[in-house]
């Protein structure tokens, strides 16, 4: 139904069906974009924040309510973000490390250890059933196999043949 993405220190709110502009949101430079599940809102990540904007459907039909932006997680700047495909888990980087939240209510479950430098571009992906986390980061040359649940480490990922000047890309396939 609909399209985010960011412009600037703005998110832009599009009917994905129209193309029709629905909205423009303040949020500063945004990282990281995940809708939760069931059209409540849009998770904002970036240099001012992590934010949940709620989206509600209006009295007129082809209008929708959205905000006042809600604070999520600790203050300071929040990064890439994923969230599963089941909806469920939520999950962006911090500082040093990543936190994943439930994705409902956004209460923070768990937090990974040091993963990638925090002044480096990262990358962040959940399985689909939201119970691993693998991450990665710019000139890293690991992947890093996380417990979505605890935080835990389950298992760092390397090749010989990677190169320290490469950034492995983790993605999870929608099966597993």
């Amino acid at each position: 139904r609909w399209l985010a993405f960011g412009a600037g220190d703005f998110v832009k709110l599009f009917d994905a069906h129209t193309g029709a502009l629905l909205a423009t949101l303040p949020t500063g430079l945004p990282l990281g974009l995940c809708f939760q599940k069931d059209d409540r809102g849009l998770l904002v990540s970036g240099e001012r924040g992590l934010f949940r904007w709620p989206i509600r459907p209006s009295k007129e039909a082809d209008e929708l309510g959205i905000g006042p932006a809600e604070a999520v997680g600790s203050p300071g700047a929040w990064e890439q973000a994923s969230i599963s495909e089941d909806g469920r888990v939520f999950a962006a980087f911090h500082d040093d490390h990543a936190c994943l939240f439930d994705a409902d209510t956004m209460r923070e479950i768990a937090r990974t250890g040091e993963c990638g430098e925090k002044d480096q571009f990262r990358y962040v992906s959940l399985s689909s059933d939201g119970q691993k986390l693998a991450t990665g980061g710019w000139h890293d040359g690991v992947v890093r196999i996380w417990d979505a649940q605890t935080g835990a480490l389950i298992k760092d990922l390397r090749e010989p043949h990677w190169k320290t000047e490469e950034s492995p890309t983790p993605t999870f396939e929608p099966d597993g």
